[in-house]
């Protein structure tokens, strides 16, 4: 999974230096692949964090409605599991979607580019607290199972 979050930094990296809409589509599937993980090792910290991103990620294609369900569906799953200042977070980043909706729909009127795009969704800000989270630094082995946690800090 780290190697997943390295490569997904660097793709943020080209996206933002060269705006090329291919490292978005290969950022989305990274980030799919860590949701996927979560679910095949039962970790909901890492599906919920990562499809908080995902969601972040939406806004980035000024995808209002996808960012909104996937907050939406986070959100669900943060309360079921008890993640309560996960849930808290996501609560947060659901307001802010409603405050940002009008600033984001004029934004689409200009077609800017993607590295306007993520000065305003601060999608990068987003990832650097997504990579701290120490949830994502386990092995898996070889049948993808998880065979240590070595922390479940937040």
């Amino acid at each position: 999974m780290e190697v997943l979050l390295q490569l997904s930094e660097l793709l943020l990296t080209e996206l933002k230096e060269t705006s090329n809409e291919r490292y978005l589509t290969k950022l989305h599937k990274n980030i799919s692949k860590l949701v996927e993980i979560g679910n095949e090792n039962n970790f909901p910290l890492i599906i919920v964090e990562s499809l908080w991103f995902k969601s972040q990620l939406s806004l980035l294609n000024l995808d209002v409605d996808k960012a909104r369900e996937l907050l939406s569906q986070t959100l669900d799953i943060a309360e079921r599991k008890g993640l309560n200042r996960l849930a808290l977070k996501i609560t947060n980043s659901k307001e802010q979607l409603i405050r940002q909706k009008i600033e984001l729909e004029e934004l689409e009127k200009e077609s800017p580019t993607i590295s306007r795009r993520m000065e305003l969704v601060k999608v990068e800000n987003g990832f650097k607290e997504l990579k701290q989270k120490e949830i994502f630094k386990f092995k898996i082995d070889k049948v993808g199972t998880s065979k240590k946690l070595l922390s479940l800090k937040i």
